[in-house]
């Protein structure tokens, strides 16, 4: 279910289909993100979510997939917290 939400985040700052974009998809040789889409997408994120991605983590992403796992470990430092 998060894959999910991430991908449809994506894909709408995209403007792609979700059923497009798999986990091992690189951000930005495959799917062409640059940087200020990147960062459009982690701020929709992170407000979707109520986390917060730290700069060095999303400078570490290179695909789905890592992107994924930010999102999931700072989902579950969140719930730690509560």
């Amino acid at each position: 279910m998060i894959e999910e939400r991430i991908r449809g985040i994506i894909a709408e700052t995209l403007n792609i289909e979700s059923k497009d974009i798999s986990p091992n998809l690189s951000l930005i040789r495959e799917l062409g993100i640059d940087k200020y889409a990147l960062e459009e997408i982690i701020v929709n994120i992170e407000e979707e979510f109520g986390i917060k991605i730290p700069e060095k983590e999303v400078e570490e992403i290179v695909n789905v997939n890592d992107l994924d796992q930010r999102v999931r470990r700072q989902i579950a430092k969140k719930e730690v917290r509560s």
